[in-house]
């Protein structure tokens, strides 16, 4: 389960849920300023919702 949400109240609702937090510059949050309090910190930070799908593909490893 992932939250994204872009306020104060929606990242500390994840941490609740013991779900990963994602936390878009556009909205009402100032995702800059919410990073600065572990409380508020979300797990991502994100510019546009397809930056949810990019950050949970998995990576590739450089060797192969």
């Amino acid at each position: 389960m992932v939250m994204v949400g872009d306020s104060r109240n929606d990242i500390i609702a994840a941490k609740a849920a013991g779900c990963l937090s994602v936390g878009v510059t556009f909205g009402y949050g100032d995702m800059t300023l919410l990073s600065q309090d572990d409380a508020t910190r979300p797990d991502w930070i994100i510019g546009s919702l397809p930056e949810i799908y990019e950050n949970l593909q998995p990576q590739k490893n450089k060797e192969e």
